[in-house]
């Protein structure tokens, strides 16, 4: 039986937040109904956006708390880490990344129009404010080498922060307002990501840009959300039609 979980060029520019406000711990009482276990947080009307999962623990950012909170779904035990600068300013998340090899959990947030980083055994933040104003950093992926890299909704680019601290901004070329969207990096190092504002996706690789509107192969577009699997297929989301599109590698559009 499937059990649903649920829980109510630029040079690089970074804060390290120190004094971090203390974490608040509690365990969460969670109730089971036939197919799905809900998990409550400590209060309500907190509004929870984007989620992540990895080795037993799910992490997730509150946007009314504005904070950062994991849960360990085998005990229950939520631990929520305020995120700094953003108390009762509402932290507004959709794209979480888990990084297992260095202890880092990757986020966007729209209200610091930043990229943040989370130093988990250390519970410290990092902050990667972006030299482009009012660019809405929406999704976030890691490649192979612990390169973040993430789409800016509003300001036409993706960028890239490298485990050394180096951020980049880098247009993307063609038509205005494309909205990048979704984002991922498959075992090639190819970044490829979503533009539903010009029904077309897009990969770059080695600093080049390739942009592909599947329009006619692929009913009713609208793509957003990306992901690739072990094979190297793409998957996608459509978001107006309400399909999943998959490309396979030997018949990719590029």
């Amino acid at each position: 039986m499937a059990i649903a979980v649920i829980v109510g060029a630029f040079p690089s520019y970074y804060c390290l937040a120190l004094n971090q406000p203390e974490t608040i711990v509690y365990h969460s009482k969670p109730t089971l109904s036939r197919y799905v276990i809900e998990y409550p947080t400590q209060t309500i009307d907190i509004a929870p956006d984007g989620i992540a999962a990895y080795s037993g623990n799910v992490w997730f950012v509150v946007e009314n708390l504005s904070s950062l909170v994991s849960l360990n779904h085998t005990s229950g035990l939520m631990q929520e880490y305020p995120i700094p600068g953003l108390k009762g300013k509402g932290a507004v998340t959709w794209g979480i990344a888990l990084d297992s090899l260095r202890n880092l959990v990757w986020f966007t947030e729209q209200t610091s129009n930043s990229v943040w980083s989370f130093n988990v055994p250390n519970h410290t933040f990092k902050q990667y404010k972006l030299q482009t104003s009012d660019a809405f950093p929406f999704s976030v992926a890691l490649d192979s080498k612990g390169d973040a890299w993430f789409t800016e909704l509003f300001s036409n680019k993706i960028g890239e922060i490298t485990p050394s601290g180096n951020l980049s901004e880098i247009v993307i070329p063609g038509p205005s307002d494309p909205e990048p969207s979704g984002i991922t990096v498959d075992s090639t190092g190819r970044v490829w990501f979503t533009l539903p504002g010009i029904n077309s996706t897009g990969v770059y690789y080695d600093g080049k840009f390739e942009i592909e509107n599947p329009t006619g192969e692929v009913s009713g577009i609208a793509l957003v959300g990306i992901a690739v699997d072990n094979s190297g297929n793409l998957w996608m989301t459509q978001h107006g039609p309400s399909y999943l599109f998959r490309v396979q590698p030997i018949q990719r559009i590029f």
